[in-house]
């Protein structure tokens, strides 16, 4: 698998699937902001296929 500029390429035996994400933070404080980011695939394995969501929030605390 490579990494490059907040999108992933993997190769398989029968396909290459790209991998695509988006994030934002917002400082509430000078030690505290909130996360929230969405990443989005596709997949398949045999016969079978479909889409893969993340969607994820979350407090970020900094000491």
């Amino acid at each position: 698998m490579k990494i490059f500029g907040g999108f992933s390429v993997s190769d398989s035996e029968n396909h290459t699937k790209a991998y695509c994400g988006l994030g934002v933070g917002y400082q509430l404080m000078p030690n505290l902001s909130l996360d929230a980011a969405a990443d989005f695939s596709k997949w398949a394995f045999d016969t079978d296929s479909g889409n893969a969501r993340l969607l994820s929030l979350g407090v970020t605390l900094s000491f």
